[in-house]
């Protein structure tokens, strides 16, 4: 008897220890959505490729305190196919120059949070 009940005790061990070593891997992962940006919207197309975007970004982490570090810096993936015409505050304005394919325009704020959308020149997949 006394074996079996030294086995519970080692099993409560074991169990808490894995519990707490998920809980101290689980707590890394949420660090780093703590800076991320949402970006809307998070994807359009433009048919013809020309065009005007509206987009605007705010925090994606809904139960963080939410705050962007003005001010943000907006980029493209592909200059070629199309730029940010202005920028202010938490929005801005891409305009396509047409062509096809897909461009990435990517928003940092001063905290190194970075927020991604995509607009498709052509159709959805960027192509033709």
């Amino acid at each position: 008897m006394k074996i079996i009940s030294t086995m519970k005790g080692d099993v409560r061990i074991w169990g808490a220890a894995l519990g707490l070593s998920l809980l101290a891997v689980g707590c890394e992962s949420s660090k780093t959505s703590e800076h991320a940006i949402a970006v809307t919207p998070a994807s359009t197309v433009l048919a013809d490729g020309r065009g005007a975007v509206a987009l605007s970004a705010a925090p994606a982490n809904t139960n963080a305190v939410p705050r962007l570090f003005l001010p943000l810096e907006w980029s493209v993936s592909n200059p070629g196919l199309g730029r940010i015409e202005s920028a202010a505050g938490t929005g801005a304005v891409y305009v396509g120059f047409g062509g096809r394919g897909a461009n990435a325009i990517t928003v940092r704020d001063q905290a190194k949070g970075e927020g991604v959308a995509v607009v498709y020149h052509g159709d959805a997949t960027g192509g033709e």
